[in-house]
This record gives structure tokens, C-alpha cells and sequence, in this order.
């Protein structure tokens, strides 16, 4: 038998092509890694909006090109599809009967925008979770680069930030980006890659010091005790004493060289619960029978308070803030929500990054509530998305396997040659191992 009987004249020239719509697929798994880049800087606004809704609408464009080619399905339960659908649906509902109807209907735009981001990410077929995070870390060590080098000589040991963005929700969002730094570092096997992420996150890490929030200090401190706990488990011994050797060398250089902000000075000598934020709630529940069942609108919690006590402040509180804006039904949503994501993320390969995130949002969940944040709502989605996320560093296209031919199509008496293949469609396969073929069947 010769190679031309094996594989027909001209079928070499027609190598297979991955289909259109696994192509498409391809793209929606490269905007969600594009809007993981995008998300942390939601704060830095541009003549065409900020970094993380031009990233979203990107990926939102992706998406429907998929739709009309039919590649995007949901392999979840229908349980996270319908909580993405509802909590978005009441949010809109509840601008028909808030005080503020403007202000709500833009609120609950913003929480139909992020669930139908977080609901692409679930879709996303198969899900680079690995290459997700790996944005989320890139992205957040360039913002605290961006955030060091606003340092002046005048600012040198008070808080620091820039664009006068908030210190608290700037601080949450690289907590976000130094959970993706020492999960990569403890994950990967090469040297090089444990270095470069270690040296991310202690970037980031001597940025959140610098910043100076003493809920982002508590929740630094929290997860380098439990990335440290993660590496004693996972056997890494070395990363599990350098981590924390090289969390305390930052502390003490910048201690050294008065960088410190006295505000993390003044809560290490005195923490403090009881602060002003509760002062706000103490506000809020004086008028309880207005917004405990039906809420006062989506992100109008402030202008509530201002309407009734003259005092413009936002509930600090992810729990009083969602119950406050969204009622009662909107609060067992989001927390059914939650429960979802800790039951799905468990299964998940990221299950450890997930973790050290949800330290910083429980901490942060109740001095701040940053229900809104791109970056949050990213690893909403990776933490939905389940046992489906991908820990490989690249994804391949659908049907990359390599072909391996079967006992059945080997011929008997040709030294292990293949035959005629049955369907004419491995073909294509066939001719990809003609190169494995045996040396007398090429000679003929």
C-alpha cells in the first residue's frame, strides 16, 4: 500500500480548520481575559469611559457575535443563570417606586452590566481561569505601580493614592490582584515564574501599606497568614517561610524609612470596631419600615440619608447597603448568590485563590461594601463558572486531541500500516500521522 492509497492526492493541501464558531469561542475566552485587564482600573476615566466598561462592552460585543454563530451554551445549573437574571430584574424593579427613579434606573444598569459580564465569563467555553488570573495580577501590579509613583515629598507618611480615588475601594481591588500574586506564585513549578509573582506581590503589598486603609492592612495581613497556610499544606516549605519573611522585610524597610501612614500606627495601637460607619447604619435603621421590604432604589442609599438627615453618606456595609437599596427580596438574592459561589467554587481549580479573595471581601464586605467592583464581579465569575475553569496556561481549540488510530484500522500483514479509514471525515487525521507510518510502507 502506498502513501497516495492512504491519503488521496491534494488532501495534504486541506488541512482541517477549526469551524467559525470555535473560533468565535476563541475570542470570547480572549475578551474575558481582556476585561480581567481592564477591570481594576474602573476608577481612571477617558473621553470614551473607563478602561473596564470599554473592556466590558468589548467582550459584550464578542458575546453576541457567538450568539448568532450558536457557540455559547451554559453548563451550570440553572440556578446561576436564573440568580444573574433575577438580581439585575429587581434592581431595574425598584426604580418604579424609588424616591430617586433616575438615579435608581442608573444603578440598576450598572448591576444588569456586571451580571451579564459575570454571566459571559460562566459561558465561556472551556474557561482560561489560569490566563484570567494571571490578568487580574498583571493588571493590578501596574495600578500599584501607577499608585507608588504618585509619591511626593509631600505626601511622604500620609495615605497616598491618585486621582483622588478612594483609598478603601482602591485598596480592595489590589487585595484582588495580591490573591491572583501568591496563588500563581504557589502554583507554579519554575523558579523564574515563583519569583517574578512573589516580587508581584510584594509590590503590591508595600502599595496597600502605602495607601494606608486599615481594612486593606487587616486583610494583607489575613492572607499572607493563609497563602502561608496554603503553602505548608501544598508541601511548598521554601515559598511557605519566604512569604512571610518577605511580607515583614516590606514592613520593616518602610517602617525604617517613616513611609508607614500613621493611620496603620494609630490602628495597631488601637483597633477600632465602633467608628463612625455605624454611626451611618444607626441613621439608616431610624427609617427601616421606608426600605426593608422594597428598598429605596438601586445605588440611592446616599441620597436616602441626605433626604432625611441632611447627611450624604453611603452605608459601609455590603449587607446593609444591598438590604438598604434593594429590600428584602434583593438581599435574599444576592445572598442566595453568594451561597452559590462558595458551593461552586469549592469544586473549582482555583479554589485557593477564590479563598484568599473572599477574605478580603468579607473584610472589606463590611467596612465598605464594593458590591459594584469589575474586579469582584470577574472572580463572581470564575467562582460560578466551578469545576468547569481550566487551570491550563493556554487553552486549545475544540477537537485538538491528537488522532490516534485505532487496532481496528490496522491491516493485518502490512508491518502495522493503516487502511482506508471507514468515514472519509478522519481523513484529515490520518494524514497528520502519515508520518508515523512504518519505513517500509514509505518506500513503496
Amino acid at each position: 500500500m502506498t502513501i497516495n492509497e492512504v491519503v488521496p492526492q491534494g488532501s495534504r493541501e486541506q488541512l482541517p480548520r477549526p469551524p467559525a464558531s470555535t473560533q468565535v469561542a476563541r475570542l470570547v475566552e480572549y475578551g474575558v481575559i481582556a476585561y480581567a485587564v481592564a477591570a481594576p482600573w474602573e476608577f481612571i476615566a477617558t473621553p470614551v469611559g473607563s478602561p473596564a466598561q470599554v473592556g466590558g462592552l468589548f467582550l459584550l460585543c464578542l458575546w453576541l457575535v457567538s450568539l448568532v454563530v450558536g457557540r455559547v451554551g451554559n453548563r451550570n445549573h440553572i440556578v446561576v443563570p436564573t440568580l444573574l437574571l433575577l438580581l439585575p430584574a429587581w434592581s431595574i424593579a425598584t426604580a418604579f417606586w424609588s424616591p430617586f427613579p433616575g438615579i435608581a434606573l442608573v444603578g440598576a444598569t450598572t448591576i444588569v452590566f456586571l451580571c451579564l459580564a459575570t454571566y459571559i465569563i460562566v459561558c465561556a467555553i472551556p474557561l482560561p481561569g489560569r490566563q484570567v488570573v494571571i490578568a487580574l495580577g498583571v493588571s493590578c501590579t501596574a495600578l500599584a505601580i501607577r499608585t507608588l509613583i504618585s509619591q511626593t515629598p509631600e505626601n511622604e507618611g500620609s495615605q497616598l493614592t491618585f486621582d483622588d480615588i478612594d483609598q478603601n475601594i482602591l485598596s480592595f481591588t489590589l487585595c484582588i490582584g495580591l490573591a491572583a500574586a501568591m496563588w500563581l506564585a504557589i502554583s507554579s513549578k519554575e523558579r523564574m515564574k515563583v519569583a517574578l509573582w512573589l516580587a508581584s506581590g510584594a509590590i503590591i503589598a508595600l502599595c496597600i501599606i502605602r495607601i494606608g486603609s486599615r481594612t486593606g492592612f487587616s486583610s494583607l495581613a489575613l492572607m499572607g497568614a493563609l497563602a502561608t497556610a496554603i503553602c505548608w499544606r501544598s508541601r511548598r516549605w521554601l515559598l511557605g517561610v519566604l512569604l512571610p519573611l518577605a511580607l515583614l522585610t516590606i514592613w520593616a524597610v518602610l517602617s525604617a524609612v517613616g513611609l508607614i501612614p500613621d493611620r496603620i500606627y494609630g490602628f495597631l495601637s488601637e483597633p477600632q470596631i465602633n467608628d463612625y460607619r455605624l454611626q451611618i447604619i444607626d441613621q439608616f435603621l431610624l427609617y427601616r419600615s421606608d426600605w426593608e421590604v422594597f428598598g429605596v432604589g438601586a445605588g440611592t442609599d446616599a441620597q436616602f440619608l441626605a433626604s432625611k438627615e441632611g447627611w450624604y453618606a453611603n452605608a459601609h456595609s455590603a449587607f446593609w447597603q444591598v438590604w438598604i437599596e434593594l429590600g428584602i427580596v434583593g438581599l435574599f438574592l444576592a445572598i442566595c448568590l453568594f451561597t452559590a459561589c462558595i458551593w461552586l467554587g469549592r469544586k473549582s481549580q482555583l479554589a485557593p485563590f477564590l479563598l484568599l479573595v473572599l477574605v478580603a471581601f468579607v473584610l472589606f464586605g463590611y467596612t465598605l461594601g464594593p458590591i459594584r467592583s469589575n474586579a469582584l464581579w470577574v472572580v463572581i465569575g470564575l467562582a460560578l463558572a466551578g469545576g468547569s475553569v481550566s487551570n491550563r496556561a493556554s487553552p486549545k481549540p475544540e477537537g485538538a486531541k491528537a488522532h490516534k488510530p485505532s487496532i481496528s484500522n490496522r491491516a493485518p500483514g502490512t508491518g502495522g500500516a493503516l487502511t482506508e479509514p471507514a468515514n472519509c471525515s478522519e481523513m484529515p487525521s490520518v494524514a497528520s500521522d502519515v508520518g508515523n507510518l512504518p519505513m517500509q510502507t514509505r518506500r513503496r
